[in-house]
Parts: C-alpha cells; structure tokens; sequence
C-alpha cells in the first residue's frame, strides 16, 4: 500500500490517503514486501516488490509488479515480473530495486535474478540491471547486465544482496554500494573465511 499526502490549503498540516493493499493468492507467494516504486508516463506508477516461494507455493520464486493509474491512490492487482515471452523473471526472495534514470528518462529494475527456478531466498546472485518496458512492464532480457556475479573464491553461499543505490549528481548514473555477505555467515561454527567487504558500483548508463 501507499500514502498519498497533500498539504492543507493553510499549509498547517498534510492530509493524508491511504490506497488499497497489494496482496497476491499465497499459492503464489507468501509474502510481499520491500517495494520500491517509479514513475512511468503520465499519472502512471510502477511498484516492483520481493515475493517468496516456499514448499507451499506452487511456482518459481519471483518478483512481482503492480501498476496505479492515479499517482498511487489505488494500485492494480499483483503480478510476476516477466520477460516478453512471458516467460518468469526467475529470482529469490530479496531485495529489489527500481528507478527511472534523470539521465535518459528510462526505467530500470535492479534483483538478484537467476536463469532458472529458484526457492526461498537463495541463491542471492548475480546481481544484475536491466531496463523495463513502459508500455508492457516487463524486463527487456537484451539489456540485462551483471552489477556482480560469484566468483572462485566464494561459496554458493554468497550473497549480493545488501546494497543500495543512490544516482550521481554530475554523471546521472546509478551508484550502488554492496556488502557481500554469505547466508551460512550466522551459523556457530561456519568453515572458511567470512569476509563482508564492501564495494562500489557506478552504472554508465546511455544518454539516450
């Protein structure tokens, strides 16, 4: 859901709107959560958020979309992020991340998104970018890129997943800054060296 504010016309105080819960049948996922939100034409928005499919749910893990007509008075019914074909936007449960550039006025969904079906909240990589049609929402596969990928000296238990993004000032392009962190990092006893560096990412983006 979202909150719609507008001032009162004294300027003392804001109003606000409360719009109507996203939500989506638990076979499909148990939980939605961790939105983010950007604009797309018009009065049109888009809210992208992290889905999670456990043993109950009856397919792959995904993120789910919905889309407001009215600025975010009132939000469509939720469904799977998609490429053109249809086909699902494999992903674990996680945080997503979407923005329209100040650079080329495009739309960008940032996830850890998979080349195959995924359970629960792992594996969390690649993490990657890719733009979002405005028209049809969905990912236009073409111009996916990896942001960061497991490497030799990582376990599959590694994790993209704790970064945020803020937008140059200068250059217009997205910054992400990410911690690596690995899943088994909590359990008493793990092998190996656990190491939670952190890293910066800037995202030439094209100016058109």
């Amino acid at each position: 859901a979202t909150f719609c504010g507008k001032w009162r016309d004294d300027g003392s105080d804001l109003d606000w709107e409360f719009s109507n819960i996203v939500s989506t049948p638990e076979h499909l996922s148990r939980i939605l959560c961790e939105p983010a939100v950007a604009p797309v034409a018009g009065d049109r928005l888009m809210m992208v958020m992290r889905g999670s499919s456990s043993a109950r749910q009856t397919m792959s893990g995904v993120k789910f979309i919905t889309v407001s007509h009215d600025q975010g008075r009132s939000w469509g019914a939720a469904v799977p992020l998609t490429y053109p074909d249809c086909s699902l936007v494999h992903s674990p449960s996680s945080l997503p991340n979407l923005f329209r550039s100040n650079k080329n006025g495009r739309v960008y969904v940032i996830a850890n998104i998979r080349p195959d079906a995924v359970r629960h909240c792992d594996p969390r990589y690649p993490l990657c970018v890719a733009e979002v049609d405005l028209e049809y929402m969905w990912v236009k596969p073409e111009t996916m890129v990896n942001i960061e990928d497991i490497q030799p000296r990582h376990t599959n238990m590694v994790r993209f997943s704790n970064w945020q993004r803020i937008e140059d000032r200068e250059t217009g392009n997205p910054v992400i800054f990410l911690t690596e962190s690995r899943a088994d990092a909590i359990l008493p006893g793990t092998d190996g060296e656990i190491r939670h560096d952190a890293y910066r990412y800037e995202i030439r983006l094209p100016d058109e």
